[in-house]
């Protein structure tokens, strides 16, 4: 072949020879040992974001089936804890994560209770921070990471609404203190300036809060969590907060990730985290 300005051709006087080696290799199957499985994952199966297979192999050079499973379980919770904070390796993720896998339950609990001994806090925060800048490709994994910081670590009510029409991303509460919370993520990788028509989008969100909030608590404060905010973002937030009525702040994800190491140590209140979230700046 040649190539030209973006276009491939056959090469002047070979027409001949490609015409015999498209007809030699159409007859022949387009994998080597289809119905193979362990050939097939050693030869095929490739993790996210590998472009050939690493992994160790059994005995005679082959992939065992120890390797074909400890692959699965390992390529599927990494990708379940993207989103969500796993303080531990329990009955719950081990369940989730052998239906997910199909490894059975006894395997998938010896797999990562190996691998995961000491729970997967640092490889979620670790993502979190990739996430807020991931734009929109990674929005939708932004938005489920910060809903599970709210829920499976501060204890709130978190639910990830962003999917459902004109709502915003996430709505957060507390039964106890009576108060709700939206938040609004934005997985961008430059500075965040609240444009016109995102304030816009916000009030009305706000003024719409009956209509997908919880029962239990009234609005108590908008929130955007940001990877990094623009130098004009405090009378941004007070413009929403004048025309709503309702307080607002703005966080980066880097602050997130800074108040889940301090809770660790010293739990947050309910009330403490509406207070954090209520600063109008």
């Amino acid at each position: 072949i040649e190539r030209q300005n973006g276009n491939w051709s056959i090469v002047a006087g070979m027409e001949e020879e490609a015409r015999e080696l498209v007809e030699k290799y159409a007859s022949k199957p387009l994998l080597n040992n289809a119905d193979n499985e362990e050939y097939f994952q050693g030869r095929y199966g490739l993790r996210p974001g590998k472009t050939r297979y690493t992994s160790r192999r059994g005995k005679k050079g082959r992939v065992s089936p120890e390797d074909i499973r400890e692959r699965l379980v390992l390529m599927y919770v990494e990708e379940y804890a993207k989103t969500c904070y796993i303080e531990r390796v329990d009955e719950q993720l081990i369940s989730t994560i052998s239906k997910k896998s199909g490894v059975p339950f006894e395997n998938t609990e010896q797999i990562l209770s190996k691998k995961y001994p000491y729970g997967f806090g640092d490889l979620f925060l670790q993502k979190y921070i990739e996430l807020s800048r991931g734009g929109r490709k990674r929005a939708t994994e932004f938005e489920k990471a910060t809903s599970s910081i709210f829920a499976d670590m501060f204890g709130v009510c978190a639910e990830h609404i962003g999917q459902k029409g004109s709502v915003p991303d996430i709505v957060v509460g507390s039964r106890d203190g009576k108060w709700a919370g939206i938040l609004d993520t934005k997985a961008y990788n430059k500075k965040y300036s609240i444009s016109n028509d995102h304030k816009n989008r916000m009030i009305g969100y706000i003024e719409r809060y009956s209509e997908y909030g919880f029962e239990f608590a009234n609005l108590s404060f908008f929130a955007y969590v940001v990877s990094d905010y623009g130098k004009n973002i405090n009378s941004q937030i007070r413009y929403i907060s004048n025309k709503s009525g309702v307080l607002g702040s703005a966080v980066t994800a880097r602050d997130i990730i800074r108040m889940v190491e301090r809770h660790q140590k010293k739990p947050y209140t309910h009330d403490e985290i509406r207070e954090i979230f209520s600063v109008n700046r």
